[in-house]
C-alpha cells in the first residue's frame, strides 16, 4: 500500500517537473543512473511512517503517511539560487494541491 503513496508522491514530482520545464536529471532510490555531478541534479527518497488503522469494520482504511525528500545537489561553487527555486516551487505545488483537495 504504501507503493501507492510513493507513486502518488513522486507523480507529483514529476507533474511539477513538467510543468515548470525543469530539464534535471532525477534519481529515485535504487535507481542504477549516474548523476552528471557538475550539473544540477534531484534525488527523491520515500520514506514511510507505520501506517495507523483510521476506520474498522469491513472495507476499514489504515492512514499512511511518509515524507518525499528531496535531494537537491548543486555543483561546488554553483550557488543555491537554483536549488532553493526548486524547493520553493514544490512547496507552492503542494500547498495549491492541498488547497484544492
Amino acid at each position: 500500500m504504501s507503493s501507492l503513496v510513493r507513486s502518488s508522491l513522486v507523480k507529483a514530482f514529476f507533474d511539477l517537473s513538467t510543468a515548470e520545464s525543469w530539464d534535471y536529471t532525477v534519481i529515485t532510490e535504487n535507481s542504477p543512473k549516474e548523476p552528471d555531478q557538475n550539473k544540477v541534479w534531484i534525488g527523491l527518497t520515500y520514506m514511510p511512517d507505520v501506517p495507523d488503522v483510521a476506520t474498522l469494520g469491513d472495507g476499514g482504511e489504515d492512514e499512511l503517511e511518509g515524507i518525499l525528500q528531496l535531494d537537491i545537489y548543486v555543483p561546488i561553487g554553483k550557488g543555491e539560487k537554483e536549488a532553493l527555486d526548486i524547493a520553493e516551487g514544490w512547496a507552492r505545488s503542494l500547498h495549491t494541491q492541498l488547497r484544492a483537495n
